[in-house]
């Protein structure tokens, strides 16, 4: 249950930002906490995915997509318009994983 308890978190967590920019809510108080989050999520990757974490490609994307969090805490949008580049970098690196991982 654990990847798929990882996984589910960070899609609530993405949901919600993409969410807070249809209500224009995109603050760094509005869209920090969720930020922080999916980067603390990020650190359980890994130890979710056992055998995939073997695979240097699995670790490349997960260590691209903690990068991708950290640039967006150190400098967080303050606009929708940043959430959105945000968001498509940050969500880039899951679906880079997603296209060489995802099964089924």
């Amino acid at each position: 249950h654990f990847p798929d308890s990882v996984m589910t978190v960070q899609s609530w967590h993405m949901g919600h930002l993409k969410k807070n920019i249809e209500l224009n809510r995109c603050t760094a108080n509005d869209t920090l906490p969720h930020l922080q989050t999916l980067r603390r999520m990020a650190d359980d990757i890994e130890p979710a995915f056992g055998n995939d974490a073997k695979d240097e490609r699995f670790v490349k994307y997960a260590a691209n997509f903690r990068a991708a969090l950290d640039t967006a805490q150190s400098s967080p949008p303050l606009s929708c318009e940043s959430l959105q580049k945000t968001l498509g970098d940050v969500g880039g690196q899951c679906k880079a994983c997603h296209d060489d991982f995802k099964k089924g």
